[in-house]
């Protein structure tokens, strides 16, 4: 009996050894602060990808009318009408 006895005391000891080691304070907190550091750069490029289609076509647009405004870009641009000779 004696034995049994010491055995399940070593054992509970190596347990709560193990639980103690794996409830630091200090380094669940690390370990959650690099998590979240993590998940929010995920999130910032996840709402980038989800804006740069958005904002792809309102640019198009305004680089469109700020060719035809000028006049083109050149003479082969499709906005400048050729000249009659």
């Amino acid at each position: 009996m004696g034995l049994l006895k010491r055995v399940w005391c070593g054992i509970r000891a190596n347990f709560n050894s193990l639980i103690e080691q794996a409830e630091d304070p200090e380094k669940l907190l690390e370990e959650t602060f690099v998590a979240m550091r993590q998940e929010e750069i995920r999130m910032r490029q996840a709402v980038a990808q989800a804006i740069a289609p958005r904002s792809a076509p309102s640019e198009r647009l305004a680089k469109t009318k700020s060719v035809r405004k000028t006049g083109g870009g050149g003479p082969s641009s499709p906005w400048k009408k050729a000249k009659k000779g």
